[in-house]
């Protein structure tokens, strides 16, 4: 798969995971869910386009970087208002 269609891909994964966190105030993806979970099924390249994609989301403004009480992202208002 191209990187620009992988790096699509991965962030229509990132964005469907926090579709289906079923309690509004927790829209939250641990880093380990991200890093570990996910993650695993990629190869070494598929990794690096992980991090680009995520960076994109951040930089879009549809996630932050949450690093208490637990590292992760959580889904912004901006991105809030994509999903819901």
């Amino acid at each position: 798969m191209k990187a620009d269609k992988l790096k699509k891909q991965i962030k229509r994964d990132i964005i469907h995971q926090f579709r289906c966190i079923e309690e509004e105030e927790e829209l939250f993806l641990s880093q380990s869910w991200l890093l570990d979970d996910y993650a695993s099924s990629l190869d070494a390249h598929s990794k690096k386009i992980l991090e680009k994609a995520m960076n994109e989301l951040v930089a879009k403004g549809l996630m932050a970087f949450n690093p208490k009480p637990q590292p992760g992202f959580q889904l912004t208002n901006k991105g809030f208002d994509l999903l819901f």
